[in-house]
């Protein structure tokens, strides 16, 4: 910073210059750089703000185009397996299910128990039946 005199004999640097020299310039220039400052902190907290609500969305820190073409291909593979198998599972399943099957056996008996008073207890239904 250049050294400069006063007309009173005073070494001055920089800003104090200013202040002594203009100070209403030194105050408009603190006004401009607080009002920039006060219009970047509402433009972040309106930010946040959105964001909470859900208008919008943050930036993905890891986006998709990350992925290689060949670990994507790779996934569709695998899901596309895994879904194959479930459904395998599932028909091999119906195919116990249906008559004639006596290999799984789906529904249980209905088990009685015997009371004379009361009748029949059923089980399944959680219920009394008369005889």
């Amino acid at each position: 910073m250049e050294k400069e005199k006063n007309e009173k004999n005073v070494v001055v640097t920089g800003l104090s210059l200013i202040e002594k020299t203009e100070p209403y310039k030194l105050k408009e220039e603190m006004d401009k750089f607080l009002a920039q400052q006060l219009q970047e902190i509402r433009k972040e907290l309106q930010e946040r703000k959105l964001r909470k609500i859900g208008k919008i969305k943050k930036l993905n820190k890891y986006p998709a185009s990350r992925y290689t073409e060949e670990d994507q291909a790779k996934k569709k593979d695998m899901r596309a397996k895994r879904q194959e198998e479930t459904a395998d599972r599932i028909r091999a399943r119906n195919m116990d299910n249906e008559p004639g099957n006596s290999e799984r056996v789906t529904r249980k008996k209905i088990k009685k128990k015997t009371i004379s008073k009361l009748g029949t207890w059923n089980i399944r239904r959680s219920t009394w039946e008369r005889n």
